[in-house]
């Protein structure tokens, strides 16, 4: 129990991450150490899993089924995102837009030091590394920028948004809020979540489950087969994604304009939350490192 009530605790903080345009849930997955495990779970989830469970349930043996697939884990970690996306959705869109600077300098700073992490989970460098965190940067640099549409209430177009942000969320350094925005749903879909507009919500979460158990096998693979062609992917996904949270973007019309003496009391004050952000980065790391654990794709 212990166990699984830290792992709806890390959920938390990856529903909390979800539901900020510029942060990415899978890059705190990764960062707390459950993001390799996250996609080996869902990869193995399918039609066989169904006939297990029905299985289970005439057979009433159940507890076995939950610890072949993974479930309590799963359900744990899926708690914590649900009941963080449900509070967040209620004050988050309100913080970011009255403290829309401080707040995307502390996750600047949160996305800069987590940056590291899959650094760290390179097991042999290549020179080619290089090529592939630049590549990965600049997708990921020109998807942030990518202007904002209108939304639609069209079924097709909420289920597709779904799909989508799943699997933009799923990846450290793209945010699945951020590519919503840029679709035009992301205030919809938060106040559905907040009004609890059902038809909605069912439309979204069914494209959500398409996405994902169709993109977790991608990743699983990629994962297992080229591990640090992976993660240095990630890497740069996560670099390119700092575009999206750069505190002085609204008041930044050329290069001088960082030390410019109006803004310089804002500024300094941004840098602090930017330390902030590696700081709590940080903590993290060490929390996990001395009571986590990191199970790896096998």
């Amino acid at each position: 129990m212990h166990e699984y009530i830290k792992i709806a605790l890390k959920g938390t903080l990856m529903g909390t991450a979800d539901i900020i345009p510029g942060v990415s849930g899978g890059t705190v997955a990764l960062l707390v150490g459950v993001y390799e495990r996250l996609i080996n779970v869902l990869s193995g989830l399918g039609l066989q899993t169904v006939k297990d469970a029905l299985t289970a349930v005439r057979t009433k043996n159940l507890g076995p089924f939950m610890r072949t697939y993974d479930l309590f884990f799963l359900g744990s970690l899926l708690c914590g995102i649900a009941l963080a996306i449900v509070t967040a959705a209620r004050f988050i869109p309100a913080l970011m837009e009255s403290h829309r600077s401080e707040m995307n300098a502390l996750f600047f700073g949160l996305i800069l030091a987590s940056a590291a992490v899959p650094m760290r989970l390179l097991k042999v460098w290549r020179n080619i590394y290089v090529g592939l965190l630049i590549v990965a940067a600049g997708l990921a640099f020109w998807l942030v920028g990518l202007p904002v549409a209108t939304g639609s209430d069209n079924p097709l177009v909420l289920f597709v948004s779904g799909a989508i942000a799943i699997c933009a969320m799923i990846l450290p350094g793209v945010s699945g809020s951020y590519l919503l925005k840029t679709m035009g749903q992301y205030e919809h879909i938060l106040t559905a979540v907040h009004e609890r507009e059902v038809v909605t919500l069912v439309i979204v979460m069914g494209g959500m489950l398409v996405g994902i158990l169709s993109f977790v096998r991608v990743l699983r693979y990629l994962l297992s087969r080229h591990h640090d062609a992976t993660m240095m992917v990630l890497t740069g996904l996560m670099l390119g994604s700092l575009r999206s949270v750069w505190p002085w973007r609204e008041s930044w019309e050329t290069t001088s304009a960082l030390f410019s003496p109006h803004l310089k009391g804002d500024g300094l004050l941004w840098m602090v939350f930017i330390v902030l952000g590696g700081v709590i980065v940080v903590a993290l790391i060490a929390a996990e490192e001395k009571f986590g654990d990191k199970p790896t794709l096998e």
